[in-house]
């Protein structure tokens, strides 16, 4: 019979004592690996690690060396194992770069919106799902009234600014299925999958009160007041069938309501009255059709 000497620590594994220095380094917020992996052999029945892969920033390979010594007791130079680590270092940060990349080439860099480029590409999406599964997409341009004079007014930086708020405003405006767009300049751009003309032209006013109802309020100038026209067009069978006709539709929309006094949404009444059975409510028709001089009452720019 065996008694153990109380005075000797039981030895630890090599395994267990790495793992453990490696938990520390992390604890104290030191460098550690960038990567931990185990080693398990394929016939093992447990799927017990045998051993780790340590990978490091080649530009600092002093911890991994280190722990390495501090398990074996040997200070080697590390050859294939340490290009392997350089080598997945630099896949690592090839992929980070190609999603910095792809949303570069896809996202405008002032107001993180989506730009023209993935306008053009997502609507060609979501019209073809509406020709194939049969259901709307709207279409909604906006452009800011007198944007020009705030420019000449306060300067290009508050411009800028501008341009931001205004990007934050839409976005928080719309629903999660939707996309927005900085169209160009001044302009942006609502995309609503699953959406008719009705219930777009709604989405369209409540993104419009957003802009004309809060004065836009930067330190170092006044209160600016601003407002925003649209345009509002669907594509489906009722309407238009094409990514051409249905942006040169809201296009045309946009500039009725410029002509009309502004502060606006524009969308072409032919096209309602084409919603005669498409669950509309009586009450939704009869506000959406009223009268132009109605609507021009209702305008502050009358």
């Amino acid at each position: 019979m065996s008694v153990s000497d109380p005075g000797k620590q039981t030895q630890k594994e090599p395994l267990e004592e790495l793992n453990e220095t490696i938990r520390k380094m992390e604890e104290n917020h030191s460098n550690p690996p960038v990567l931990k992996g185990s080693l398990i052999p394929p016939d093992s029945p447990h799927k017990s690690p045998i051993g780790l892969i340590l990978l490091a920033d080649p530009k600092n390979p002093k911890p991994i060396r280190a722990l390495i010594k501090k398990i074996s007791g040997t200070d080697f130079k590390l050859t294939l194992p340490f290009k392997l680590s350089k080598i997945l270092y630099r896949l690592s940060f090839l992929n980070r770069e190609v999603k910095r990349l792809k949303k570069q080439v896809m996202v405008d860099e002032m107001t993180d919106m989506y730009n023209f480029r993935f306008f053009r590409k997502q609507l060609k999406t979501e019209i073809a799902r509406s020709a194939r599964t049969g259901s709307p997409c709207s279409l909604i341009i906006f452009d800011i009234d007198y944007f020009k004079r705030i420019n000449d007014t306060h300067g290009h930086l508050v411009g800028d600014r501008v341009l931001k708020e205004t990007a934050k405003r839409i976005l928080r405006s719309i629903r999660v299925i939707d996309y927005a767009v900085r169209y160009g300049g001044e302009e942006f751009a609502v995309i609503l999958p699953s959406t008719g003309l009705v219930e777009a032209i709604s989405i369209a006013e409540r993104i419009r009160r957003a802009i004309s109802d809060h004065p836009f309020r930067f330190s170092g100038c006044s209160p600016i007041s601003l407002t925003m026209s649209g345009g509002v067009a669907e594509f489906s069978d009722l309407f238009y069938t094409t990514m051409g006709t249905l942006i040169e539709a809201a296009d045309k929309a946009l500039y009725q309501a410029k002509n009309q006094g502004r502060n606006r949404i524009g969308y072409f009444k032919k096209d309602l009255e084409k919603i005669t059975e498409v669950g509309v409510r009586p009450e939704e028709r009869k506000f959406l059709l009223k009268s132009e001089d109605e609507e021009a009452a209702d305008s502050p720019h009358k």
